[in-house]
C-alpha cells in the first residue's frame, strides 16, 4: 500500500525511494499483500527491514501459490522459498497471514494442521479463512480453533461496508469483489489482528467501526496486543483513518503508546 498513488504528494513524498519509511512515520503495522502474488526477493525484503525500526509489525501473507493454488498440499518448496525471503526480517515480521480461499472449507482442515506444524515456531501465525460455515457452524468453528492451536484466527470484518448500496466507482468494484463476511469479535492468543472495510464515506467508516473500538480497548485491558488494520474502498485516506481509530482507542486507554510523527511532505515543485 505505500506505493498507491493517492498517497503521495499528501502522506507520502512524490518521488522516494523509501516510502515504506514515510509510511511508518504514520502507521507502526502494515499488511504484506503483495506478498500474495509473488515471493519478494530478498534484497528487496532487506529493503524492508532498512527502512523501519524493529518494533514495526508486518503481517506478512503467504503466496497464492500455497494458499489457493496448491491449497497447502505439496507447497514444501515454495514455502521454503517464501520463509528464506522474509528472513531478514526478523522480529518485523509480526505473524505470516494465511489467507485461505472460500472454497477452503472445514474438510480441509487437515492440510491446514499439516501446514502449521510445519512452520517454524519462530514465527506467529494467523489464518483468515472465508468459508461461512466456520462462522455460523458451531462444530466447525470449534474444530478450526482446535487446528489453530496458538495461531491467531483473522475476521475480516465487511458488515459495515455491505450495510448500505455502493455509492462510488470504488465501492461498486469492492461491492463485487469483497467477501461478506459474519461478525466475529473473539481473540484466540496475546496478538489478536482484525481487518476492517468501512466505506468511501469518513462519517460512515466511523460509524462502522464503533464496535472494535471497544474490542480493541478491552483486549488492551486484558493485557493483549492488537493490530487493527482499516481499508475502505479505495483506500485514499487509509492513513489518516488508521490515526484517527488509534486516537478514539486510545481515548479509552491512555496507557495506549501513540503512533510516531509522520514526517511533512514537502509539496511538488516546478522548478
Amino acid at each position: 500500500m505505500w506505493s498507491l498513488k493517492s498517497w503521495q504528494g499528501r502522506f507520502l513524498p512524490q518521488q522516494s525511494a523509501e516510502r515504506l519509511r514515510h509510511y511508518a512515520g504514520w502507521c507502526d503495522a502494515v499488511e504484506g499483500n503483495t506478498t500474495f502474488y509473488a515471493t519478494p526477493a530478498r534484497a528487496t525484503v532487506e529493503s524492508w527491514a532498512a527502512q523501519t525500526d524493529p518494533d514495526f509489525r508486518l503481517v506478512v501473507k503467504l503466496p497464492k501459490v500455497i494458499t489457493h493454488e496448491r491449497r497447502l498440499v505439496d507447497a514444501d518448496e515454495p514455502l521454503r522459498a517464501f520463509l528464506h525471503a522474509i528472513e531478514p526480517l526478523g522480529a518485523r515480521a509480526h505473524a505470516l497471514w494465511i489467507q485461505l480461499p472460500g472454497s477452503f472449507t472445514p474438510a480441509d482442515l487437515g492440510a491446514l494442521r499439516v501446514l502449521l506444524r510445519r512452520l517454524p515456531p519462530a514465527y506467529r501465525c494467523a489464518v483468515e479463512v472465508r468459508d461461512p460455515a466456520f462462522f455460523t457452524d458451531r462444530r466447525a468453528a470449534e474444530a478450526l480453533e482446535r487446528v489453530l492451536d496458538g495461531a491467531e484466527w483473522v475476521p475480516f470484518d465487511t458488515t459495515a461496508f455491505f450495510r448500505r448500496p455502493p455509492t462510488s466507482a470504488a465501492e461498486r468494484e469492492a461491492w463485487t469483489k469483497k467477501p461478506r463476511m459474519p461478525l466475529r469479535t473473539r481473540a484466540l492468543t496475546e496478538f489478536p489482528i482484525v481487518r476492517y472495510l468501512g466505506r468511501d464515506a469518513t462519517d460512515a467508516t466511523v460509524e462502522g467501526w464503533q464496535r472494535w473500538v471497544e474490542v480493541t480497548a478491552g483486549w488492551l485491558r486484558e493485557g493483549r496486543s492488537p493490530t487493527v488494520f482499516v481499508h475502505t474502498p479505495d483506500n485514499a485516506d487509509a492513513p489518516a483513518l488508521a490515526r484517527r481509530f488509534h486516537d478514539e482507542v486510545r481515548a479509552k486507554v491512555p496507557g495506549l503508546r501513540p503512533l510516531p510523527e509522520p514526517e511533512p511532505v514537502e509539496p511538488l515543485t516546478l522548478f
